[in-house]
């Protein structure tokens, strides 16, 4: 729940959840939130997962089927899985995405869409620009379409924000990549340079500047979400749908 938290201080509005790891403690992440979306995460039965969204599926935006990355035939087998249950569940594309879509009858077009592995980002690049409009794509790990306005990607998962922790690193909209303690040393005079230009954002998420400089682990965990998500869905238009604002 400390990811969470710190995601709730930045003022986030929408999630996308890992069965795996919040299952347990679903409803508190579920009073948290505005809009969630939910996908499997690595597990090793889909009976537990598909019982879980049938319950809740009532308190979710989206609930992601569970699929088989880079396998159409194996991920098909556990929608089509699904839909027999009576389970809305959203489907994940996978290995190759025109082949894959034309495998799935979609009847309902407010249904979301989600843009699982290929192999090779050019093949990839080119197929997500083939997509049919009409529906609704969350990309898994696809920020970099974030940006790109020809088809309706309305969300997408990564992990970046947690660059903080995890590698002591963060991108900075229209900046420079950062290192952050110890690690940052040499780069102190940029990253207080960057810090006092988003002193907004570092307000709205309760970061204090003495906190990243001496490395606190809750100012590096919400530092991403200050330097490059706001600043970056503010430039799209859209922070107020993502972001509480005072």
């Amino acid at each position: 729940m400390t990811q969470a938290r710190a995601l709730k201080e930045c003022g986030v509005k929408n999630v996308m959840l890992s069965y795996q790891y919040c299952h347990e403690a679903f409803d508190d992440y579920a009073a948290m939130f505005d809009g969630i979306g939910v996908i499997s995460g690595k597990i090793d039965n889909v009976d537990p997962y598909y019982n879980w969204a049938r319950l809740n599926r009532g308190l979710t935006d989206f609930i992601a089927q569970y699929d088989v990355p880079m396998n159409i035939q194996l991920t098909m087998k556990y929608y089509e899985k699904a839909l027999k249950d009576r389970i809305s569940v959203s489907p994940i594309l996978t290995s190759n995405y025109l082949q894959h879509l034309s495998q799935i009858k979609l009847t309902d077009f407010d249904r979301t869409i989600l843009l699982g592995k290929m192999t090779g980002n050019i093949e990839e690049d080119e197929q997500v620009r083939k997509l049919p409009g009409g529906h609704k794509y969350h990309g898994l790990a696809k920020g970099r379409w974030v940006t790109n306005l020809l088809i309706n990607i309305t969300g997408v998962n990564s992990s970046t924000w947690l660059s903080g922790v995890r590698g002591r690193k963060t991108d900075v909209w229209k900046g420079p990549s950062i290192l952050l303690g110890d690690k940052g040393k040499g780069d102190r005079t940029i990253l207080e340079r960057i810090l006092d230009i988003h002193k907004d954002e570092l307000e709205q998420c309760q970061i204090h500047k003495s906190e990243v400089l001496s490395g606190q682990y809750s100012a590096l965990l919400k530092l991403p979400i200050a330097l490059y998500y706001i600043p970056m869905l503010s430039s799209l238009g859209v922070a107020s749908q993502n972001f509480e604002t005072s």
